[in-house]
């Protein structure tokens, strides 16, 4: 909420719109080493009602263009002991395929079985971005899943609107 100075100044406000989203159960059928978009499914809030079920991304509303504070993590796996050589994490904007910002692990000499890779940041956004996040897992001998849990929030997308 906004506290008047006095006069006509006033410090504050309401950081819409915002939103949070997280994936409630693993999501299979993630090919090996194929970029592949987070079918995020459990929607926690939005405010704007900018997210679409069907293509997975939320939509900037008209005129709520400016900066933004988006937060993600994605919990991904290789089906078993030390399969991943490479996982990477992206975030897209624009008409969907404009990637805006990426995360990326790799040990090709020390396989792993999972990580969660993580970011956040501040990001420029216009009215009719469609944000959505893809992973890509590429496994040796193992198969690729992106894991979700009803209980822990370990893959989400979050993201508010900066007062400025």
């Amino acid at each position: 909420s906004a506290v008047s100075l006095g006069g006509s100044a006033t410090v504050g406000g309401t950081n819409t719109p915002n939103f949070s989203i997280t994936r409630n159960s693993n999501q299979t059928g993630v090919s090996d080493n194929t970029e592949t978009k987070i079918q995020f499914n459990n929607v926690q809030y939005d405010t704007a009602s900018g997210w679409s079920s069907s293509d997975y991304w939320w939509v900037v509303p008209s005129n709520e263009g400016g900066k933004y504070y988006i937060s993600c993590s994605a919990y991904l796996s290789g089906g078993g002991h030390g399969y991943i050589d490479q996982a990477t994490v992206l975030l897209y904007g624009g008409n969907g395929t404009s990637e805006i910002d990426v995360v990326e692990h790799s040990n090709s000499q020390n396989n792993f079985d999972t990580i969660i890779l993580k970011f956040s940041g501040i990001y420029s956004l216009s009215a009719g971005d469609k944000i959505n996040v893809h992973a890509q897992i590429n496994v040796d001998g193992g198969t690729a899943r992106i894991d979700g849990s009803g209980s822990w929030d370990y893959t989400h997308l979050q993201l508010a609107k900066i007062i400025e």
